[in-house]
């Protein structure tokens, strides 16, 4: 089996918006939809209402989110199962069933079980810029979603946004090539493990005040008009969300 991970481009982005969990999700649904998949000429709906409807949920929900993100594999999943989710997905004619899963590698490398056939993961990346060189307002944690999927014998990721996340990932983890980037099985494999390792002994958090204060484009979200006035009023230590006490496991979720 080829142990490189192909770039699908062919994928829904999510712009300069914080939700790139719902955007794996869509991703991968939409993967499995339709074989023929041509982003944005197959949805029953337009995608933007599709995503604004599921971001609102993720907002108004018990998902620990703030602004649409996700901090944990848990609340992700919870929002995935939820009962407004699958009503959502209904009617674009899905429904999704996901998983926490900790044997990774193991179901990467199976490749006679069913795993192309109506299953991808959602797959959390860490990617934490050096401290030293980080710019003025710019938020040193954070979390990034990516859909990985597989199809005949050859795994590709659908990205959201764009691969500078992936690649400090990487590079955070020691992982990265020193000539050319490239993600295969085993370096993803290694990147996983960094962050349940590092993160099990550290107090990180993501500054959600300093997200949006530094983001320029954050206000041209009416979604978040309300929220964001909120966050910006709140003191600092209310707007913080703690990494430490999280498990960041890939996610399996199953197309039907």
């Amino acid at each position: 089996m080829d142990d490189y991970i192909h770039i699908c481009k062919c994928r829904y982005t999510q712009g300069n918006r914080p939700i790139c969990g719902i955007y794996s999700l869509i991703n991968g649904c939409e993967t499995y939809k339709n074989k023929n998949f041509k982003c944005g000429k197959k949805s029953n709906r337009n995608i933007k209402d599709v995503v604004n409807d599921l971001w609102k949920h993720a907002i108004n929900g018990n998902f620990n989110s703030l602004i649409g993100e996700f901090f944990s594999s848990e609340d992700l999943k919870k929002f995935i199962n939820s009962e407004k989710t699958q009503s959502i997905l209904k009617l674009e004619s899905l429904s999704a069933e996901a998983l926490t899963i900790t044997d990774f590698k193991n179901i990467l490398h199976d490749s006679i079980k069913n795993i192309e056939n109506g299953y991808f993961f959602i797959v959390p990346i860490y990617s934490t810029p050096d401290s030293k060189k980080l710019k003025k307002n710019e938020v040193a944690n954070n979390m990034h979603w990516i859909c990985l999927y597989k199809k005949k014998n050859k795994f590709y990721i659908k990205n959201s946004a764009n691969y500078k996340p992936i690649k400090r990932a990487l590079k955070y983890s020691g992982v990265i090539c020193k000539f050319r980037w490239a993600m295969t099985l085993n370096k993803l494999e290694i990147l996983l493990a960094t962050i349940n390792e590092e993160l099990a002994e550290s107090d990180k958090f993501f500054n959600m005040r300093g997200y949006v204060k530094g983001n320029k484009n954050i206000k041209q979200f009416g979604i978040l008009t309300t929220r964001i006035s909120e966050i910006l009023k709140a003191n600092e230590e209310s707007a913080k969300k703690s990494f430490a006490k999280s498990r960041f496991n890939p996610i399996l979720v199953t197309v039907r």
